[in-house]
């Protein structure tokens, strides 16, 4: 199937290109070109304030969509494709870039663009992309079921579901539950088409709200998710990817620019307009790090891991600490607990605390010390209750789940065999 310069024409580019799928055999290929909306002309128009349609050229008259190298990327991943082949077709000022000493940097009349990488600089100077792309079969891990609790902050929590719903493809439910709310929470909550919602009349704190949650699901995997979080393109499938890319692993969380401990890392967009491309080119160096301990801002796990553990300890009151309880529950019952380094998922933090003016510091050292408490106390038993997973293995077991690397020094590295 050819679409020579056509998804710029059509409203709804997702819908043709998922027919487009149906009707390719499995070997069959997609050829697609698109003018390029980040070339220099583009930008520096805009710049000037003009953004006008011709009757050819990057901007017609009867465009309806724009698209960049990393927007069309996105595009035919949520569509069901892979991109095979890709030719870059240089447009005017590419040739005087190419042979500058200097291919960070963008100078064109009034526009002047300098820090980029030479491949960030050279996309301005590209006219026309065009790909080759093939049918993907994406693995079907079934219903996920979507826990958030909601305490007012109304405008945090439509931020998070228009993100949910707009930039994810796998089948999920949605469950709320929300602990007494009083700015209009209640009514939209109960406006989203589908979505299970639980009212509660005061304030329960979060982990009894998302107890309520996890009972009513129906998911093979459940997800416990902050009101406060905007999720990005590809977020679920990357993360079922990475919790069932080992048998042994039971809960999967990403990094973030708002959160504790090893999830925490450093972010390169400044508002929320370049989140998802930031998250889009996350994804191209898949990682996996086994740890022990995930935040649960944004946590999934199997639910046969709450089958066998229960459900999050309440004495931990409000919030703080439930998380930390249940990824140690989990683990000492032989669960591996997973960070996925190419996933990404923007955290506002702390919203739902500073919006119900609880005493944090007061709450985390309290919910602290019952943690302590509790771990200390029952250390004997968890050491009795340890199973194959935790047991000294043989040799044999060993190898199953590890390789040694050779390195260039002559030394030798174990490594999982399950990180990548």
């Amino acid at each position: 199937i050819v679409l020579a310069d056509v998804l710029e024409h059509l409203r709804n580019p997702l819908t043709v290109l998922r027919k487009c799928r149906r009707w390719l055999a499995t070997d069959g290929s997609l050829v697609i070109s698109v003018p390029n909306s980040r070339h220099h002309s583009v930008i520096s128009g805009l710049i000037d304030g003009n953004w006008t349609y011709e009757r050819a050229g990057l901007l017609d008259d009867d465009h309806v969509r724009c698209f960049t190298r990393r927007e069309l990327e996105k595009l035919l991943y949520r569509a069901g494709f892979e991109i095979h082949d890709r030719v870059a077709i240089p447009g005017p000022g590419y040739e005087t870039w190419a042979q500058s000493e200097n291919q960070g940097a963008v100078r064109i009349g009034n526009l002047s663009i300098a820090g980029l990488s030479p491949q960030d600089a050279e996309e301005f100077f590209i006219y026309q992309h065009l790909v080759r792309s093939q049918p993907h079969q994406p693995r079907n891990y079934g219903l996920t079921s979507i826990v958030i609790a909601t305490f007012n902050q109304l405008w945090a929590t439509r931020q998070c579901v228009d993100s949910i719903l707009s930039r994810t493809d796998e089948a999920i439910e949605l469950i709320f539950v929300d602990n007494g709310s009083t700015d209009g929470t209640p009514d939209y909550l109960s406006s989203i088409p589908g979505a299970k919602v639980i009212l509660n009349p005061d304030n329960r704190g979060f982990a009894p709200a998302v107890n309520q949650g996890l009972q009513v699901a129906t998911g093979q995997q459940l997800l416990l998710l902050n009101n406060d979080c905007v999720v990005t393109t590809g977020w679920l499938g990357g993360l079922l990817e990475a919790l069932h890319d080992d048998p042994s692993n039971g809960l999967v969380g990403p990094v973030s620019n708002n959160v504790s401990g090893e999830q925490q890392i450093p972010i390169m967009y400044s508002d929320l307009t370049s989140l998802d491309g930031f998250a889009w080119d996350l994804r191209s160096n898949r990682q996996l790090t086994e740890t022990n301990r995930l935040v649960g801002f944004c946590l999934l796990f199997r639910r046969d891991v709450m089958d066998r553990i229960g459900l999050l300890d309440e004495q931990f009151e409000i919030g703080c600490f439930e998380d930390d309880d249940f990824c140690r529950r989990a683990q000492a019952a032989g669960y591996r607990a997973v960070i996925a380094n190419h996933v990404f998922v923007h955290h506002f933090g702390s919203v739902t605390f500073r919006g119900s003016n609880a005493d944090f510091a007061g709450i985390m050292a309290k919910n602290e010390q019952r943690y302590l408490s509790k771990w200390s106390s029952s250390s004997s038993q968890n050491r009795s209750e340890l199973n194959d997973h935790q047991r000294p293995q043989d040799p044999a077991e060993i190898a199953n789940r590890y390789f040694v690397r050779q390195l260039d020094d002559g030394s030798q590295l174990l490594q999982r065999k399950h990180v990548r």
